[in-house]
């Protein structure tokens, strides 16, 4: 018994254009396919050219707010093409909000509809694909500020080298460290740190170590 194939949308409107210049017979046999089905693809055409290029059949049931769906599927788009995860319960907001907008009142978004609209679309839940923070354009000028920063509280506060500063902190407690974002502003830096000595790099982040646990502070 012949397994039977599945066909996108892409591979059916290649289909149809080659009918519509040869004739149904023989783009069944360019295809390789049956010509009642090129037929019936050419029927289908306005369909198969509104839809994904991905998508394979027209089986199953019809989406009741057609434009809600699209609108919401390119949504999803954009924020995966932005390397953005998006769950079942942020699709299912962003349904509602969207119903609002079009002044769908009986639409609820519940759960049953969100898994039959990620199968009509074909989507599937992934994992996040972008954790940490992203870095703004402007993040050297604002490593170099905080550098600065850093150098003129060590010499405010005459600060220990390093060595002594970390044995300083082990006798009272251990060492702290401050984290601080990159999208911080200056005003929002602890003013009254008087442990800033190490100054390093990271991926999104620049930590400063302070010498005592209670001087450090998140911002």
């Amino acid at each position: 018994m012949t397994k039977r194939v599945a066909y996108d949308a892409e591979f059916k409107v290649k289909a149809i254009s080659y009918a519509k210049e040869h004739g149904n017979r023989p783009a069944a046999r360019a295809f390789h396919i049956n010509e009642c089905m090129v037929r019936r693809w050419r029927q289908q055409e306005d369909e198969l050219h509104l839809t994904r290029k991905t998508k394979k059949s027209f089986r199953g049931r019809k989406a009741r707010w057609p434009e809600l769906e699209d609108r919401l599927y390119r949504w999803i788009s954009e924020r995966r093409a932005a390397g953005r995860s998006v769950s079942t319960v942020a699709i299912r907001v962003k349904a509602k909000a969207i119903a609002n907008q079009l002044h769908i009142e009986e639409f609820k978004a519940g759960a049953s509809w969100c898994f039959r609209f990620m199968k009509r679309q074909q989507l599937s839940i992934r994992t996040r694909t972008t954790v940490c923070q992203q870095l703004p354009a402007d993040y050297k000028e604002k490593v170099a500020r905080f550098r600065s920063y850093c150098k003129n509280k060590i010499s405010e506060k005459n600060i220990q080298p390093r060595s002594q500063l970390l044995a300083h902190g082990a006798e009272r407690g251990g060492c702290a460290s401050t984290e601080m974002r990159l999208d911080s502003e200056l005003s929002r830096w602890p003013v009254g740190l008087s442990g800033v000595a190490v100054l390093a790099q990271r991926s999104g982040s620049t930590r400063c170590s302070a010498a005592h646990p209670r001087s450090s502070a998140a911002v």
